[in-house]
C-alpha cells in the first residue's frame, strides 16, 4: 500500500514528536513499594515539561511510571498493577506518590500530601481551557496541632486544574468537589462534628481542605 506524501510527512513528524516526548525525562534515584510490601531501589525516569527542565509532569506521573534498574533495563508500571507507592527526591522536593482508588475503580498515583485516618492527595487534570489555579499556603488555625495549608511542593501546575482528593482508611477514595463544596464537605467529613461546625463558621474554602483534613485527623475518624 502506497502512502501520499502528506501521510508520509504526519506519519515522520509524529515519530519525531515521540522520540522528543521520551527524552524529556530526567534521572532520579529512589524506589518503590510492591502490593507486597517489597521495596525496591531504582533509579526513576522523571517527566517534564518541554521547555521547563525543572518541573514535574505530575499528569503524566499520575497514569505511569518508568523505572530503571541496576542492569540497565527498563520497565513502565501502571497504577492498576504491582506498584503501591513510588518516592524519589527530584530538585530538592520530596515526591511521594501512591496507589489510589476511587468508588468507580479507576486507579492512579497521586501525590499525598497528608496521611492519617483520612489521607489528602493532590490530583492534576488537564485543563482544555488554558487556564488554571496553584494554591498557596497559609497561616495558623490557632488549634493546637492543626497545622494549616500544607505547602504546595509542585513546581509549576503548567495551567493543569489541581483538585483535592480524600480517601479515608480501607475506603475508596472520593473527589473534593469545588462546585457544591458545602454538600463534599458533608459527605465526607460528616462523621465527624468539629469538622462541620468549623466549616459552618464560613471560615473555610476550597483551598483549606487541608485544614479540614487535619482537624478530622486530630478528632475524629476510627480510633481517635
Amino acid at each position: 500500500m502506497k502512502l501520499g506524501k502528506r501521510t508520509y510527512l504526519l506519519l515522520v513528524l509524529m515519530l519525531l514528536l515521540h522520540q522528543l516526548l521520551l527524552a524529556q525525562r530526567r534521572e532520579a534515584t529512589g524506589y518503590f513499594v510492591s502490593t507486597f510490601g517489597d521495596t525496591t531501589k531504582v533509579v526513576f525516569l522523571v517527566p517534564h515539561y518541554l521547555f521547563d527542565k525543572d518541573s514535574i509532569d505530575y499528569l503524566d506521573l499520575q497514569s505511569k511510571v518508568k523505572c530503571k534498574f541496576k542492569d540497565g533495563s527498563t520497565q513502565v508500571y501502571w497504577p492498576e498493577g504491582s506498584i503501591s507507592s513510588f518516592h524519589f527526591k527530584y530538585n530538592n522536593a520530596e515526591v511521594d506518590m501512591f496507589k489510589v482508588q476511587f468508588d468507580d475503580k479507576r486507579c492512579f498515583f497521586l501525590a499525598q500530601l497528608i496521611e492519617g485516618k483520612m489521607s489528602l492527595y493532590k490530583w492534576y487534570k488537564p485543563n482544555l481551557s488554558g487556564s488554571g489555579g496553584f494554591m498557596g499556603s497559609g497561616g495558623s488555625t490557632g488549634v493546637p496541632g492543626v497545622i494549616a495549608n500544607t505547602p504546595n511542593y509542585f513546581p509549576s501546575d503548567q495551567g493543569n486544574i489541581e483538585f483535592y482528593v480524600v480517601q479515608k482508611q480501607n475506603e475508596p477514595a472520593y473527589k473534593v468537589k469545588k462546585l457544591g463544596f458545602k454538600k463534599s464537605v458533608k459527605k465526607h467529613f460528616g462523621d465527624c462534628p468539629y469538622v462541620i461546625n468549623y466549616f459552618e463558621e464560613g471560615t473555610s474554602t476550597y483551598e483549606k481542605v487541608d485544614i479540614l483534613v487535619n482537624y478530622y485527623n486530630r478528632f475524629c475518624g476510627s480510633g481517635s
